[in-house]
């Protein structure tokens, strides 16, 4: 299957799925404080690690969260190109 180039036929062919669950940012202040394997995501900030992780996975190691979230994949075949284009736009 050939990448796609174009912007519109790119934000017109994407295919949402969401994931099941639901999801939550929560901020710790080291990896020690959170079951690796239950990371989804880790951002490093100023102000320490900000993780998500399923609302369940927080509740079971006592993790304090504010934020419930559904995560949802853009699924296209795409090329580079036009994401450049999308950030240049977004800035």
């Amino acid at each position: 299957m050939t990448a796609i180039s174009h912007l519109g036929t790119l934000l017109a062919t994407m295919e949402p799925q969401l994931n099941p669950g639901v999801f939550v940012f929560a901020s710790i202040a080291t990896l020690a404080d959170v079951e690796p394997d239950s990371v989804v995501a880790m951002i490093r900030e100023s102000e320490g690690l900000s993780v998500v992780m399923t609302e369940a996975d927080a509740l079971r190691q006592e993790i304090a969260h504010d934020f419930r979230s559904a995560w949802i994949t853009l699924n296209v075949n795409s090329a580079l190109e036009p994401l450049r284009s999308l950030q240049s736009a977004s800035n």
